[in-house]
Order: C-alpha cells, then sequence, then structure tokens
C-alpha cells in the first residue's frame, strides 16, 4: 500500500517558479495498523499536521516520527516532482495528474504486488473526482491494474497519512 501526500508553491509565490510534488511511503500489509498506532503514541494523540507542529515549534515530534519511519524495515519512499507553468488551478491540476500518474505506474512497475494507493480527501469533491477520473483512465489504459484499490481518506480516519 503507498500513502500519498502532496506538497507545492504556485508560481509567483515568494517569486519562484511553481512547482508539485507528490510523496508515496509504501508499507507492506502487515504493518498498516502497527505504523498507525506508532504515529499516535509518537505524537501523544489523535492528531498531526506537520505544517502546523512546524510553526508551532514541536520539531522534536516531526524528527521523532521521521526516525520512526526511517528505523522502519520495509518501508520506502518515493517521490514524484514537476514544474508549475502558471499559478491558475488548471495549472496546479494538470501538475497534480502528472505527478500522480508517473509515481502511480512507476510503483505498479517496479512493483508487482502494490495492490492499493491512498490519498488524502481534498476540500472539494469534484477535485476528488478529478483524482478518481484519473486512476481509472490510467487503469483502463492498462498503465495501472484494473484491481488497484485507490482510496480518498482524511488523515483523521488513516493516521498513515501523517
Amino acid at each position: 500500500m503507498v500513502y500519498l501526500d502532496e506538497t507545492f508553491r504556485r508560481e509567483g509565490d515568494h517569486n519562484e517558479h511553481g512547482f508539485y510534488s507528490v510523496c508515496g511511503v509504501v508499507l507492506q500489509g502487515q504493518h498498516i495498523f502497527t505504523m498507525q498506532d506508532d504515529l499516535r503514541e509518537i505524537v501523544g494523540g489523535n492528531y498531526w499536521h506537520a505544517t502546523e507542529a512546524l510553526r508551532d515549534g514541536r520539531t522534536d515530534v516531526f524528527l521523532d516520527m521521521l526516525e520512526h519511519m526511517r528505523s522502519h524495515p520495509t518501508m520506502n519512499i518515493i517521490v514524484a516532482t514537476t514544474n508549475v507553468d502558471g499559478s491558475d488551478e488548471q495549472a496546479m491540476e494538470k501538475a497534480r495528474h502528472q505527478v500522480l500518474s508517473e509515481l502511480l505506474i512507476d510503483l505498479t512497475n517496479a512493483d508487482k504486488s502494490f495492490r492499493g494507493a491512498i490519498l488524502e480527501k481534498r476540500e472539494q469533491s469534484r477535485k476528488d473526482n478529478s483524482d478518481r477520473a484519473l486512476v481509472k483512465k490510467l487503469q483502463n489504459s492498462k498503465l495501472l491494474s484494473p484491481a488497484m484499490a485507490f482510496k480518498l481518506i482524511s488523515p483523521q480516519i488513516d493516521r498513515n497519512l501523517w
């Protein structure tokens, strides 16, 4: 299973070029629930948001989480990144779909045991539907297995999205 998270900067933010990145943390099935419990223990609760925590000076907890992940025996991390041409929503969605496609296709080609992807739900259902349509298109094109599960979930439900 791959847990996906994205980060981006719009073109023009801080007078810099735009980019879109998606990071995938791959966990074998038998470690999914253990990792959720471990993360809850490390942060001392049921809520975590890295940006908020770093802004609030909780760097030590963030580093503890990274160390735990680094020491995990079966975890892999993969990243796909692209430049964003433009700052409008259409340019951001195009970049998002490009990096999601690259990451999922590369993972599918690299590991035949790859069975599913989990990505954080977005605030607008039309954007979630756009992600679902992208995965369906990749499956119909035989670039992804039709059996690959793709779920959009809140990090409050699945702490592995932290």
